[in-house]
């Protein structure tokens, strides 16, 4: 037979040795709890933060690539690449594009229809310009001022006369667009002159404007001759003549010797593009509608697309 035998204990020796055990256990999971709850929380502000500072990105570079887009291409790659970012003389070939009789066209046009034509023309222009690597200057309101660099083309005079005209012949054909959206078919006046300009980025002394542009003679001389330029027809100066007329592409029409203000009397022609001697950059549709024209596509490639059939050539 066993017997088990009980020792007295002292419960208030027990209670007075344990107690504090028991409280610090108490505080330190309060504490361990706390310090869940406060993670969790910060997790959860960090989480949010993280939402806001991603939106608030977003929302910034959604709004630099809408300014970007308010300058030329090239001009953009020369900010990125940090080149060519102060102002030097280059010789330039600048070219004046204006709608013809656009203030009487702008001013009969209804406000909720003035967008959607503005965007048309611009639709059909600029990808030409780029095609040829113009730089986009300004687009005036009536029309728009591109040039470009011989440090940038070899090419830099012929491309301008190229550009100019296949704008014209893409306005041409175009013209039931136009004449739905404008109230008749639009056209257009070019002017193409060439020189020594400055060119680069001008600034206010606070440094708050800047703008990439030309100025000068060149600049100029093409204001003053698009003046004078009839419909759907390219005048250039004889500058100009002079550096293209080895080039059997174009044949040109003397129209005078005006004077023109600020610069003197100054011989002017007329150029066209003759199409037998384009150097094979005219396509045409299979489908025998004629001349086909560089175009955008829905997705937003460069395409030839004839105007009547849509048919499209990557």
């Amino acid at each position: 037979m066993v017997v088990v035998a009980f020792l007295p204990v002292d419960l208030d020796i027990v209670l007075f040795k344990t107690l504090p055990f028991l409280i610090s256990t108490v505080f330190l999971c309060s504490v361990i709890s706390r310090i869940g709850e406060t993670g969790r929380k910060s997790e959860f502000i960090l989480s949010d933060r993280r939402k806001e500072i991603i939106k608030q990105n977003a929302v910034q570079n959604s709004a630099l690539r809408f300014l970007a887009r308010a300058t030329s291409p090239q001009v953009r790659k020369k900010v990125v690449s940090g080149n060519e970012i102060g102002i030097s003389h280059k010789e330039i070939s600048c070219m004046f594009i204006d709608i013809v009789n656009s203030t009487e066209a702008v001013s009969k046009l209804a406000e909720e229809i003035l967008s959607p034509a503005i965007t048309l023309f611009l639709d059909h222009i600029v990808p030409i310009l780029l095609r040829f690597n113009l730089i986009l200057d300004k687009y005036t309101g009536d029309g728009f001022v591109v040039f470009s660099t011989k440090s940038d083309s070899s090419t830099y005079i012929s491309d301008c006369v190229k550009a100019g005209h296949m704008v014209i012949e893409k306005i041409k054909s175009e013209s039931q667009a136009y004449k739905e959206v404008w109230g008749a078919p639009l056209q257009i006046k070019v002017a193409v002159s060439n020189g020594l300009a400055p060119v680069g980025f001008f600034s206010s002394t606070s440094g708050n404007f800047h703008t990439y542009t030309s100025i000068g003679l060149p600049v100029i001389t093409a204001s003053r001759i698009e003046s004078l330029c009839e419909p759907n027809s390219i005048f250039i100066c004889s500058d100009t003549k002079e550096k293209l007329e080895n080039d059997k592409t174009f044949a040109f029409v003397r129209m005078g010797k005006p004077h023109l203000k600020g610069i003197g009397d100054t011989d002017i022609y007329s150029v066209t593009v003759e199409r037998s001697v384009e150097d094979g950059s005219s396509i045409y549709c299979p489908e025998g509608h004629g001349e086909m024209v560089f175009d955008t596509n829905e997705k937003g490639h460069y395409v030839y697309r004839c105007p009547v059939c849509n048919y499209e050539l990557d």
